[in-house]
């Protein structure tokens, strides 16, 4: 009967190695309680099949963790869209391994939820990166209409830095960045004309000095007559 009550203490402690060797030891007395060797005997098949399932869930929570982990590792060589895919494969991976049930081990558990929340924190990190590229698109059309065409092409250039994840804002930006481009050109290559050097005929041609002393600066002469 002791190895009976140590064999059920420790399969309730899903210690099943242990409960397994108490039950065969009560077994291995000779009891000669038909009912209890009985017993025994029972307790003994149902350890062996709870440490069998519980070794199976070890193993898949393991194999999660295992795949959600070399996500994470080939997110570390990837930028953009690419890493954000890596991520959230990562952090699928990690959630199956901790919906795993039966595996009795802590310290499995809490290495999956130590991964799960690095690839969660890497994810929000690409997100952030996401929202700043938006923000510099928006900053980028302010300065475009306030007529800062340079200030418009280098916020347009700081969000593609990191806007890689959404194609369409990618798009935007290399559009707004060709049309400040072409804004600052137009601007740069006009000529303000001082209103000073144009002439009374419209000419913006300045008037020669000695051409505006024959016309201008010459009084009329009168003839002599003879007396």
């Amino acid at each position: 009967r002791a190895a009976m009550a140590a064999g059920e203490a420790s399969a309730s402690a899903h210690e099943y190695e242990e409960a397994i060797a108490s039950f065969h030891a009560g077994l291995a007395l000779g009891v000669d309680n038909a009912d209890l060797a009985q017993q025994l005997q029972a307790a003994l098949d149902d350890a062996d099949a709870a440490m069998v399932a519980r070794d199976a869930a070890r193993v898949e929570a393991e194999s999660r963790l295992e795949a959600g982990q070399a996500a994470l590792a080939s997110a570390e060589s990837e930028e953009g869209s690419a890493a954000s895919v890596l991520h959230e494969e990562a952090i699928t991976a990690f959630n199956a391994g901790l919906a795993v049930e039966g595996t009795y081990d802590q310290a499995l558990t809490e290495r999956l939820a130590d991964a799960l929340q690095t690839a969660e924190a890497a994810l929000l990190e690409q997100h952030a990166l996401l929202d700043q590229a938006r923000d510099k698109y928006e900053q980028g059309q302010a300065a475009m209409t306030a007529s800062q065409y340079a200030a418009a092409l280098e916020l347009y250039r700081e969000g593609l830095e990191h806007g890689s994840d959404d194609q369409a804002l990618v798009e935007q930006l290399q559009t707004t960045m060709r049309e400040a481009h072409e804004m600052m050109q137009r601007r740069d290559s006009s000529t303000d004309i001082d209103p000073a050097t144009v002439s009374e005929s419209g000419s913006s041609e300045p008037e020669d000095p000695e051409l505006a002393a024959d016309s201008h600066g010459v009084e009329d002469v009168e003839p002599e007559h003879e007396t």
